[in-house]
């Protein structure tokens, strides 16, 4: 209150220079201090039990979203295993589409053990025809695999070897004899050809030279028809890594630590096994998607294994082979004169080594030097159920229409592999006795070394050791 209000209120003025120096006289506190130190100290108290109170309700409020938390983690749990069950199910009713798969993979794999050694003999024929010289005449062809392993000489070129060809013929110099021998180099497959003689000799009044020459079939022969290529893996899949990290900033008070830090866990547990579920989830559902890709094609798989399981019957099938040779025979003109099969034994596998250098000097008797080349004999893959029996033919015919007989013999829907054959030429008749043999003229007589293929079981259940797919349609062998 001013010095002039003051004046005013007790009933006289006061003058302006008497108000200026009331102004500048001291002020006294007539208030003790100890009043004044406890209305400071009850300030302080309110704000300290205002601080407590709204640390209490930042703790209540972090609690109660927590504890919130886990029953929406809980519930997307709850949904995330009923995806991942429903998934699993469709997943589980298509298991049998890989033990058909798996039925039709070992069973193509059968057949390439067994016929991944074939040669097409009469496209040898064929093309050997043509090649022949003018001047030369072959009169004795014998064909045989390598059955033994031999180390390379010292000195010599590593080559492989899956056969010998050992020929008997007849030129009218020995010009022919070398033309004979190149042309031989020239044919796709064969290797170190050369002559073990070629003698002089006289044929009613013509002067000749009887020749006997061996060449080496490699494996660029072989007709790969049956050799399937590795085929990859049809089955991906795709992991799923999810680090959660939670950074608590700070700790308010104790509440805090004991209360919302647990909750804070549990929920981020719950979440983190909802994220689990989600990824298991993922996987089955490409799992899902390629089994149901693989289901559309389950015919054209059970055509396959059907296919097969005619060329690998579970047993000898003789009535049927027996027919099928009939048939072959008639259809090429050919004589079947004798079909011996011998018992089925365990298949064993070549392995093709080297052969000798071409080099090297045969014997001077005349006859056919030792096959230089051979082939190691391995067991078949253990458990395959994979068996052979070999069958001996004997047949006669001229020389195209056995060329066609081998042709039919290879294309057979039973698999049979030709390991080797002997043909013997036989003048006809009524030629006279100087004549000289012609291909494709008088009768020849063969007798061929082949194999068939068998398996101890139906493929079905070799397919299918523990049993899921053995009642399926499309693993039961016909």
């Amino acid at each position: 209150m001013s010095a002039q209000t003051t004046g005013q209120s007790l009933g006289f003025d006061v003058p302006g220079p008497a108000l200026a120096h009331l102004s500048s006289m001291p002020r006294i506190d007539l208030m003790p201090p100890e009043i004044a130190q406890r209305a400071a100290l009850r300030k302080l108290k309110a704000g300290c039990v205002a601080a407590v109170v709204l640390s209490v309700a930042i703790v209540g409020g972090l609690y109660y979203q927590a504890h919130g938390s886990i029953g929406a983690a809980q519930t997307r749990l709850t949904a995330d295993q009923t995806e991942q069950n429903g998934v699993q199910r469709q997943v589980t009713a298509l298991t049998p589409v890989t033990a058909a798969y798996a039925a039709v993979q070992q069973a193509q794999q059968l057949v390439a053990e067994a016929l991944g050694g074939e040669v097409r003999w009469s496209t040898q024929l064929r093309d050997l025809s043509l090649s022949i010289p003018d001047n030369v005449w072959i009169s004795n062809m014998t064909i045989a695999r390598s059955a033994a392993s031999a180390a390379p000489t010292p000195g010599t070129t590593a080559t492989p070897g899956i056969a010998t060809i050992s020929f008997t013929g007849v030129a009218l110099n020995r010009d022919d004899v070398a033309t004979w021998l190149e042309s031989l180099g020239k044919e796709k497959g064969y290797l170190d050809a050369y002559y073990s003689t070629a003698q002089e000799a006289v044929l009613g009044l013509k002067a000749l030279v009887n020749f006997t020459s061996t060449v080496t079939v490699t494996d660029a022969a072989l007709s790969g028809r049956y050799t399937a290529p590795k085929g990859a893996d049809m089955n991906s899949t795709r992991q799923w890594s999810l680090l959660t990290a939670l950074a608590c900033v700070g700790v308010l008070v104790a509440g805090f630590i004991l209360l919302v830090q647990p909750q804070n866990a549990k929920a981020q547990g719950l979440r983190t096994q909802a994220q689990n579920v989600r990824t298991q989830t993922q996987q089955l559902r490409v799992q899902l998607a390629t089994l149901q890709e693989q289901s559309r094609n389950l015919a054209t798989e059970q055509v396959k294994l059907e296919r097969v399981v005619q060329q690998l019957p579970p047993g000898p099938a003789l009535p049927e082979l027996t027919r099928q040779l009939d048939k072959v025979a008639r259809d090429s003109h050919i004589d079947l004169l004798n079909v011996a099969p011998a018992p089925p034994a365990a298949f064993t596998a070549t392995v093709a080594t080297t052969p000798t250098k071409a080099g090297v000097t045969p014997k001077a008797s005349g006859t056919t030097p030792p096959v230089s080349g051979v082939a190691a004999s391995t067991a078949a893959t253990a458990g395959s159920g994979l068996l052979t029996m070999p069958v001996a033919l004997t047949v006669s015919g001229d020389y195209f229409n056995l060329e066609r007989f081998l042709d039919s013999l290879e294309g057979l829907q039973r698999s049979m592999l030709v390991d080797g054959f002997t043909v013997t030429y036989q003048a006809p008749k009524t030629a006279p006795a100087s004549a000289t043999p012609q291909v494709g003229s008088g009768e020849l007589t063969v007798t061929i070394q082949a194999r068939v293929f068998l398996t101890a079981a139906p493929l079905g259940q070799l397919a299918t050791p523990s049993g899921i797919g053995a009642a399926h349609p499309l693993v039961t062998a016909k």
